[in-house]
């Protein structure tokens, strides 16, 4: 019902049909649960104030006759009468810690678990204070951790507490990027999400972040011509000098040095270039000279990435996870961009086209990934923090749009498995034999409800209409 989203008190305007075919739904939030007529279990994806109706049919292994869902659960039961429940996740894999007896939960707005239980964080990262050693430097926040990023936490209330995002460290799957891109109001040249938030810069050099609603942007003082959000804000202007952004007093530290483009990690670690194409790495209060040249660098969850003037992109031995380290030599990832973007298991970036691509399969094991995946849009500029990329267009114009954890869901796990289908065709049918870029089937008459444009399962027989399959790996 268009106009409902958010729980409003209103009768809304007209009826939305979404492609699918379930008998019972139940609506959270943002996300929809539901069973079909065979007590197969999915989820709407990618639903927000912007997009209500979501924009992917999930797969959920198990069977259900009803359901329903809040908060961060979801409770069902079966056609034999027996109940169960199950975690509702933000685009996270996070497993909980479940060590700890829990009496409580963090609240929404500090959901990361820390100090045994008895304190939430709003950060999933430590503060850094030397005197706590391990605990507090920075890293992953964890229950056993002792110190929150910006001291953003707030008091459990019922001691200890529990969430979903107990254990931060969870698992490490490669992520995709999205191509369901969606406006933000604002114009601007170059753009950043971190820790900090959104940040960008237009092309009168003037600064903006983006405030809390998501449409609206808050005019900061100064002039930059690029600028990075992590766990603070950095940027450099027309002259190479360097900037801070010193928030409690709404103002811009100048760092000595001299820069063309500068990176700041949600960890706080620092990485630059300069108008030579040197690279630098900050330590301390001082810039470390790193080997090699380049024009761009990103350094994020996946490690430290570079671009250099012919567009051929490095990835840095050694610094996958964000950690404080100038790692090993550079190892060239083959493909050509102009500019990267370093997240959580993913790897974004742009060419000389403006064409996006994202590189998948990235984990601890593989940090240079396996594949570049091109996605629909045009960008001149991008980066990714988390579950969302956002990036500019030619035109200055300014877009968002999911990171989703790749995960087979869709995969009907009732029939023994010897391969895994392509993030390009994750979805499964026809047995397992073939792999699907669409979760729905395509309408065809003769095969009955094998092919009535409903979501798509292995049983399915044929493909949504116009889409392109490939061999299941065997």
């Amino acid at each position: 019902k268009t106009g409902t989203y958010g729980d409003v008190d209103t009768a809304g305007d007209g009826w939305v049909n979404v492609p699918g075919k379930l008998k019972w739904v139940g609506s959270g939030r943002n996300i929809l649960v539901g069973v079909n007529a065979n007590d197969d279990i999915f989820y709407r994806a990618g639903i927000t104030a912007d997009t209500p109706t979501g924009t992917q049919w999930i797969h959920v292994a198990g069977k259900l006759a009803n359901i329903d869902v809040h908060n961060a659960e979801a409770v069902g039961v079966n056609s034999a009468s027996n109940i169960f429940r199950t975690a509702v996740v933000l685009f996270e894999d996070f497993e909980k810690d479940v060590s700890v007896e829990t009496k409580g939960r963090c609240p929404e707005t500090h959901p990361f678990v820390y100090y045994n239980g008895d304190y939430c964080c709003n950060s999933n990262l430590e503060k850094v204070y030397a005197p706590q050693g391990a605990k507090c430097d920075g890293s992953i926040i964890s229950s056993t951790s002792l110190c929150c990023l910006k001291d953003g936490y707030t008091a459990c209330t019922a001691k200890p507490c529990g969430n979903f995002q107990y254990n931060v460290q969870g698992t490490a799957s490669s992520r995709s990027l999205t191509s369901n891109w969606q406006g933000i109001p604002g114009g601007l040249m170059k753009i950043s999400e971190g820790l900090a938030g959104v940040w960008g810069v237009n092309t009168n050099q003037d600064i903006f972040r983006l405030n809390g609603d998501g449409k609206s942007w808050t005019h900061i003082g100064g002039k930059l011509v690029q600028i990075s959000s992590g766990s603070e804000v950095w940027g450099v202007n027309a002259a190479g000098n360097i900037f801070m952004y010193v928030g409690g007093s709404n103002t811009w530290q100048q760092i000595p040095g001299g820069l063309s483009n500068v990176d700041v990690s949600n960890k706080g670690h620092v990485w630059g270039i300069n108008a030579g194409q040197q690279i630098f790495r900050r330590t301390g209060n001082t810039w470390q000279l790193i080997g090699g040249a380049a024009i761009q660098v990103s350094v994020g969850e996946s490690g430290v990435w570079v671009v250099n003037k012919n567009n051929d992109i490095f990835y840095k031995t050694g610094t996958y996870g964000d950690v404080d380290t100038a790692g090993d030599g550079w190892v060239n990832v083959p493909g050509k961009l102009k500019w990267v973007g370093s997240g959580r298991n993913i790897l974004v970036g742009v060419n000389a086209n403006d064409d996006i691509f994202y590189r998948a399969g990235i984990t601890a094991d593989t940090p240079t990934g396996t594949q570049w995946i091109h996605v629909a849009g045009k960008l001149a500029n991008i980066d990714v923090h988390n579950a969302e990329a956002v990036g500019v267009n030619s035109a200055s114009n300014i877009f968002r749009t999911a990171v989703v954890l790749f995960e087979d869901f869709e995969k009907d796990v009732s029939v023994e498995t010897k391969g895994r289908c392509p993030e390009t065709h994750p979805f499964v049918y026809y047995n397992g034999d073939y792999c699907c870029n669409s979760n729905l089937e395509k309408v065809y008459a003769p095969q009955g409800a094998k092919c009535d444009g409903s979501i798509i399962s292995s049983t399915s027989f044929v493909l949504l209409e116009g889409r392109v399959f490939g061999a299941a790996l065997r």
